[in-house]
C-alpha cells in the first residue's frame, strides 16, 4: 500500500473514532439528561458503603450522617505538602463559587484522613479551619478508614521518609455525594475551581427521578 493511501487510511480511522465518541457521549446526554463538562457522571449513582468513622468534633459519623445534603469528599491528610492543601483551597473558592444557590444545594466538604494515626479529631478541626469553618474532617481506626477507601476505589499507601517520618500517596479525586448518600459525580485532576463549579451547578439543578438526573 502506497503511504499516501496509508496515512489516509489512519486519518479516516481516527476521524471514524471521533465521531464514535462524540456520538456516544450525545446519546449518553440526551438519555440521562448529564452533561457534565469536566466531571465523570456515575449512572446511576452508587452508594456509599456503610462505615463507622469519627467526626472533626470526636462525634461517630455513619452513612445516615451524609444523606440530607450535598458534599465534596476528598481523601487527604493533615501533613500533605501541596496537593491536599492546594485542593482544598479550590474547594473553598468552589464554595464561594455556588454561594447563591439555595440552601439546600450549598456543598459541605468532607476530608477524609488517610492518616488517621496523626490525624485525631482535635488535628482536623483546627487544621480545617484554615480553609473554611465549615469544612468537616473524617477520620477513624486505620482498619475503617482502610475499608472506606477501598471501597470507594481510593488507594494510599505510606511511604517512609527516614526515622519516624512518612508521607502518604494517595487517590486525589473529588467525589460528589448527592442528598440521597450516593456518589453522582467524580473530579478527577487536574482540579481547578471554577470547572468544579459550573459542573456542580448542572448536577445540583437538575432533578433525580428514579436514580437518573434529568435537566428541568
Amino acid at each position: 500500500m502506497r503511504r499516501s493511501t496509508t496515512v489516509l487510511v489512519v486519518l479516516a480511522l481516527i476521524v471514524a473514532a471521533g465521531a464514535g465518541a462524540w456520538l456516544a457521549r450525545t446519546t449518553l446526554q440526551r438519555e440521562t439528561g448529564i452533561q457534565l463538562l469536566h466531571a465523570t457522571a456515575l449512572e446511576p449513582p452508587q452508594p456509599l458503603p456503610e462505615f463507622s468513622l469519627l467526626a472533626e468534633n470526636g462525634q461517630p459519623l455513619t452513612r445516615a450522617d451524609v444523606r440530607g445534603q450535598w458534599s465534596f469528599v476528598f481523601f487527604g491528610f493533615t501533613h500533605c505538602p501541596d496537593i491536599c492543601p492546594t485542593t482544598l483551597a479550590k474547594l473553598a473558592d468552589v464554595r464561594k463559587r455556588v454561594a447563591d444557590l439555595p440552601q439546600e444545594q450549598q456543598p459541605q466538604v468532607l476530608l477524609v484522613s488517610v492518616d488517621p494515626e496523626r490525624d485525631t479529631p482535635p488535628v482536623l478541626s483546627a487544621y480545617l479551619k484554615g480553609f473554611d469553618p465549615s469544612f468537616r474532617g473524617i477520620t477513624g481506626s486505620v482498619e475503617n478508614i482502610d475499608a472506606f477507601a477501598s471501597a470507594l476505589g481510593v488507594a494510599h499507601s505510606k511511604v517512609p521518609m527516614g526515622g519516624d517520618q512518612y508521607m502518604v500517596d494517595h487517590t486525589s479525586v473529588v467525589m460528589v455525594i448527592d442528598p440521597q448518600g450516593r456518589r453522582a459525580a467524580i473530579f478527577s485532576p487536574p482540579l481547578e475551581a471554577a470547572a468544579i463549579a459550573d459542573d456542580y451547578r448542572r448536577l445540583v439543578t437538575g432533578r433525580l427521578v428514579t436514580g437518573r438526573l434529568v435537566t428541568g
